[in-house]
């Protein structure tokens, strides 16, 4: 059994570098090693009927349709590199707290989001929590290196779907989602591309010719608090249990 784990784990014999972002993400935990300061969680309020096997399998056919989160880096010569399992087993922990009433869900969260996410692993801690008949809370964790804010809707709303096509025994007729790997392969491709030296040399004079930057010097609307962009509106997401569902929220409750 476990060799056929290894080999479902077994990564890919190709390498890719990081893009400028996640170079930046991996020197800001390599400064800080035991600080969870890259950590997205989020939790999400599910009401109304969930199966939670169903549930699991979900989750399952998320992992093996997303790529990204099947990233796992390491270092070679002190550069750090990443490659993608080609499948990774995964099974969502249940824990059931519907008889505890003096459980603190926002405790709990706060201590599980600072657990340190392993590099030769996927990067991500998903638990699915019963607090009562037909009310669970789902606790995503991701570390930043393979997300962003924008991809856990985007992972969410796959989810659902996924959730519903486990029901009907449609599951195997989903397709995979964008790949990551495909954009690396783009990026890697335009750094050796011949064209970029003149496309940099093209907008560096360009550059050259723009106005002076504006001063905000005596203009009150880019001075004043009231004139500054204002916190993003909270979208009410789609149901996967077949009742309402909230939007994700941060581990201490703060809208995310």
């Amino acid at each position: 059994m476990e060799d056929h784990l290894e080999e479902l784990q077994k990564p890919t014999t190709k390498f890719y570098p990081l893009t400028r972002s996640q170079l930046l993400l991996w020197t800001g935990q390599q400064l800080s090693p035991d600080s969870p300061l890259y950590n997205m969680a989020f939790t999400f309020t599910l009401e109304g009927p969930l199966d939670v096997p169903h549930f699991q399998q979900a989750f399952q056919g998320l992992v093996d349709r997303t790529d990204a989160l099947r990233l796992v880096f390491s270092e070679r010569d002190g550069q750090p590199r990443q490659q993608i399992l080609e499948r990774y087993p995964y099974r969502v922990e249940v824990i059931d707290r519907s008889d505890d009433a003096q459980f603190d869900y926002a405790t709990w969260a706060t201590q599980r989001s600072q657990r340190i996410l392993d590099w030769s692993g996927p990067l991500f801690d998903s638990v699915l929590i019963k607090r009562g008949e037909g009310h669970y809370l789902w606790f995503f964790n991701q570390h930043h290196l393979i997300t962003d804010a924008w991809a856990v809707t985007v992972l969410y709303e796959a989810l659902a779907k996924l959730y519903r096509a486990s029901l009907e025994g449609t599951l195997a007729d989903v397709p995979a989602l964008p790949s990551f790997i495909d954009y690396l392969e783009f990026k890697q491709m335009a750094r050796t591309n011949p064209k970029k030296a003149h496309l940099h040399e093209h907008w560096k004079e360009k550059l050259h010719t723009l106005p002076p930057p504006a001063s905000m010097h005596g203009n009150p609307c880019l001075l004043s608090r009231a004139c500054r962009a204002t916190p993003p509106v909270v979208v009410r997401l789609g149901s996967i249990g077949g009742g309402s569902t909230s939007a994700p929220s941060g581990p201490t409750g703060s809208a995310a």
